[in-house]
């Protein structure tokens, strides 16, 4: 998945077109995704999305001289609100394991593995909301803010989901 340019203009990712997502599977359920994100540019970024008309997502991003993992969230995106962030933790594996789990009331937890054997959860949750025209969704996206002919990419290797 190549990092595609950001439109400048996009207050937040309702408007992004190149989001890899699917309706949510089940009413409950939980996923697991091994990656790896070769980052090329300062302000690239690859990340896992519970998308509605407010959204969350688990990401990591490229800044000046380190990778970042970071959990952002966007409350009515569809109005055009910003979205915010906090920065987990400084990223120093090629391999990274990035998770979610939903429970019935859609109450969303993702969570990170540099080893796929120790978890960690993100301590804020997130409760999935509808889309305008279908329901919450799950999936991938992977972008840049700068313009170049040598963008940085992410390799999904394997996508997990347990009922």
């Amino acid at each position: 998945m190549n990092a595609v340019l950001q439109n400048e203009m996009l207050k937040n990712l309702w408007e992004l077109p190149n989001i890899l997502q699917q309706k949510f599977p089940a009413q409950k359920f939980s996923i697991v995704s091994k990656l790896s994100f070769t980052s090329r540019t300062v302000g690239e970024r690859v990340g896992l999305l519970v998308m509605g008309t407010s959204y969350a997502y688990i990401s990591l991003v490229k800044n000046e001289g380190a990778v970042y993992l970071t959990y952002n969230t966007c409350i009515n995106a569809d109005k055009g609100n910003m979205e915010t962030e906090k920065i987990i933790s400084g990223i120093n594996t090629g391999d990274i394991y990035l998770g979610l789990s939903v429970d019935s009331a859609a109450v969303c937890t993702f969570t990170y593995s540099t080893d796929n054997v120790t978890f960690t959860n993100i301590p804020e949750r997130f409760t999935a909301v509808p889309g305008k025209w279908i329901g919450a969704t799950v999936g991938f996206f992977c972008t840049r803010t700068a313009a170049t002919n040598d963008a940085g990419f992410a390799d999904i290797d394997w996508i997990r989901v347990k009922k």
